[in-house]
This record gives structure tokens, C-alpha cells and sequence, in this order.
């Protein structure tokens, strides 16, 4: 009898404990900067009412009392996303000479803008009967040929011409063997790669003013000047055209 008695008090004494233990957990409370969370506490140092262990958690993640956190990407890997991006272009076909252009206008050479208005009445009262320049062919290559015809017989000629018509003129051939007709060639071609069989050359792809200067210093004290004549070697001009 007393052996159960004894069982009875201890098993009471532990009910006691159990309940003050319960008693003691419900009233737990927390102190700044401790916040409650449940039934224990947790450090909330910036007082957001959201535990700092928690201050990482995802969008969708919702803590005590329903607030959902907001989620600091800063440090997070960039997402990257790949598509297929499709651009028309349009291009341009020169067709002098089938480059491939973003622009119309790319198709122009600069000297197909520039004009000329040659003097043809230098010659009047001269000695200069004629002075011609026309396409010509040399060697199977595009050229041109110059024809002059004077009444006196010149110390020399001076053949000149101009690149533009805001250009100085500039000597190219000089002929100084006296005779009062003669024939001159030139060729129009890339450096080196056209006929040698000529007087003087000049590049293609321009287009020039073209003038002689007859030295008749002797004679009449003074030099004449031919008329003028355009010489156009553009991919379009009438000495770039000849076939040869």
C-alpha cells in the first residue's frame, strides 16, 4: 500500500512539472531586437518584423503573420535568354561594275558629278587651223587621240589638261620638233596596265579639260592657246565606251 502511494505522489509530481513547464512555454516573451515567432524568438536587428535568418527567402515565401518577404536579386547569376532575331537588309548591285553597295548613291564615282564648260573660241584669229581630241584604240586598250594643224610652225607644243573645274592646269606631254601637224596618243588605263605604245598616259575613272598651248614666241612674241576639249574617262564616258 504505501508502494503505490508513493508511485501516485511521484506521477503527480510529474504532471505538476509538465504543466508549469507548459505554463512557462506560453508565455514566453521576446525583447528588442528579438522579435516572436511561434513560440520561440528570433533577431530582427533592422525591426522589420521579419527575422534576418529570413531576409533571403523567395518572393513565394510567406512567414508568420502572412507578410510575404521581398526577394534581393542582387547578387544573383543573370538569366539568359536566346532568340533568333531576323533584319532585312537591302543592298545595291552597281551595275558599271557589280559592287555590292549599302547605298545608291555609293554606285557614283566622284568625277561623274563634275561638268565642264570647255572654251571653243580660243582659236579665233590664231594661227591654230585645228586642234581635236577623240576616243582611239591602242594595243586592244581604250586611248585617245589629239590632231593638230597651225598655219606657223610652233617652237613646241604643250599639251595641258584639268581634273576638275576649280583645278590648276598641269603640263602632261611636251612636243618641240617643229612640225606645224601632227598626231599624239595617250592612253587612258590603270597605272602600268595598259599600252606603252603611247605618248602619255592618264588614269581612268576621271574625267579631264584638255588644252595645247602653241609656243609661237618666235614669230609673233607670243603663245596661243587651242580650244578646249573634255576628255571623259568615266565607266560611262565617250572614251571609256569605245569598244576595243
Amino acid at each position: 500500500m504505501k508502494k503505490i502511494l508513493i508511485s501516485l505522489g511521484i506521477l503527480s509530481l510529474l504532471l505538476i512539472t509538465m504543466g508549469l513547464t507548459a505554463c512557462v512555454q506560453e508565455k514566453v516573451t521576446c525583447n528588442s531586437p528579438y522579435i516572436k515567432v511561434g513560440t520561440s524568438c528570433c533577431l530582427d536587428k533592422d525591426n522589420n518584423s521579419v527575422c534576418d535568418k529570413q531576409e533571403s527567402v523567395s518572393p513565394n515565401t510567406t512567414i508568420e503573420g502572412g507578410k510575404k518577404e521581398v526577394f534581393n536579386c542582387s547578387s544573383c547569376d543573370p538569366i539568359v535568354v536566346e532568340r533568333e532575331v531576323v533584319k532585312e537588309v537591302k543592298k545595291y548591285v552597281c551595275e558599271k561594275d557589280n559592287r555590292v553597295v549599302n547605298n545608291i548613291d555609293e554606285c557614283k564615282h566622284p568625277a561623274d558629278n563634275i561638268s565642264y564648260n570647255p572654251i571653243k573660241t580660243n582659236e579665233n584669229g590664231t594661227s591654230i587651223k585645228d586642234f581635236k581630241v577623240r576616243p582611239a584604240c591602242m594595243d586592244g586598250y581604250n586611248a585617245g587621240e589629239i590632231h593638230y594643224l597651225t598655219g606657223t610652225l610652233p617652237n613646241e607644243v604643250i599639251i595641258q589638261i584639268k581634273e576638275g573645274p576649280n583645278k590648276p592646269w598641269k603640263k602632261v606631254y611636251t612636243y618641240d620638233l617643229g612640225d606645224n601637224e601632227k598626231y599624239f596618243y595617250f592612253s587612258l588605263c590603270d597605272v602600268g596596265s595598259c599600252s606603252t605604245n603611247v605618248d602619255f598616259q592618264l588614269e581612268k575613272n576621271k574625267k579631264y579639260l584638255m588644252r595645247a598651248l602653241f609656243d609661237f614666241e618666235k614669230v609673233y612674241g607670243e603663245t596661243q592657246i587651242s580650244n578646249e576639249w573634255v576628255v571623259d574617262a568615266t565607266r560611262e564616258g565617250n572614251f571609256s565606251t569605245k569598244l576595243c
